[in-house]
């Protein structure tokens, strides 16, 4: 499970996720939607919304249909060790880094692929 400490960095990606989101939709459907005005609506919708018990609801439902209650204890166990301790401090890092890495390969690879839509 996600130390609550570590949540903040993962409800501020879905929230810019979910404000990046939003923008394409208003941009799509032409709504004449001020999100300089609105913006901090969403935003604070999203996070009232989307919270540490929500996730947790969430993660636990997904966790037991793929784990039996042995399994669970087992996992547990391992984050109780020094190794699943050490994993459960970097695991923020990690995934920054990887989202970070991902988002620059996007942002270098997505003008190719709107140039081969274009040319459709």
């Amino acid at each position: 499970m996600l130390p609550e400490a570590q949540f903040k960095q993962m409800i501020d990606a879905i929230v810019q996720t979910g404000m990046a989101a939003a923008k394409a939709k208003i941009e799509t459907d032409k709504l004449k939607i001020d999100m300089t005005k609105k913006g901090k609506d969403l935003e604070l919708s999203l996070r009232k919304q989307f919270t540490y018990d929500y996730f947790t609801k969430v993660n636990s439902t997904v966790m037991s249909k793929n784990f039996n209650e042995k399994e669970l204890g087992e996992i547990l166990a391992f984050y109780n060790t020094s190794v699943g301790k050490k994993w459960t401090k970097h695991t923020p890092e990690i995934v920054s880094e990887t989202m970070m890495q991902i988002q620059l390969d996007l942002q270098e690879k997505l003008p190719k692929y709107v140039e081969a839509l274009a040319a459709k």
